[in-house]
């Protein structure tokens, strides 16, 4: 694990559980120890979005909102000091967030990948440009996918067994 300048978050708008919260902390301030200011991305939505915000916050992180076109699930994280860019649309103000940032944090809401989900999509995105992609399921287990994957089509699917119930997520059913 490397110590990124820039760090992006995407997540459910449901908000995270108190495991993805918990494992969010430790993986936040690990990764932005001994770094200068690093700067923390994200799409300024409810629920994780703003959980993420608060716990960046805590590092004292340069928060970098990027809210969206959409105003009616807008958390209004700025505050006096942040950056924050042009609202854009959901897709594009996600791949934004992910073009600017050397790794992404993702906490879905679920054990399985899902189409038309905008955390999925952004994890998706992450993972075709290169993006190292840290995956924080509900039970707090972590999935990484390591940065610059040669192919995203072979890379491992995104498996999960839920630890509470011994359920098997894989994506690859979804697709077919």
């Amino acid at each position: 694990m490397g110590r990124a300048k820039a760090i992006g978050f995407t997540g459910t708008q449901q908000g995270m559980t108190p495991e993805q919260t918990d494992r969010l902390f430790i993986r936040i301030r690990d990764r932005v120890s001994h770094v200068d200011t690093p700067a923390a991305h994200h799409g300024d939505c409810v629920g994780a979005d703003a959980e993420f915000d608060a716990i960046a916050r805590q590092f004292k992180c340069k928060m970098v909102i990027h809210p969206p076109l959409n105003t009616a699930k807008e958390a209004f994280c700025f505050q006096e000091g942040d950056t924050s860019w042009p609202p854009l649309d959901y897709i594009a103000r996600n791949h934004q967030i992910v073009d600017l940032c050397d790794v992404l944090y993702a906490a879905p809401a679920g054990f399985e990948e899902e189409l038309r989900s905008g955390t999925w999509s952004t994890i998706r995105y992450a993972c075709k440009v290169g993006r190292e992609t840290i995956i924080i399921w509900p039970d707090g287990l972590v999935t990484n996918i390591e940065a610059n994957a040669k192919d995203y089509d072979t890379l491992p699917q995104f498996t999960h067994v839920d630890s509470r119930s011994k359920k098997v997520a894989n994506s690859m059913e979804l697709q077919q």
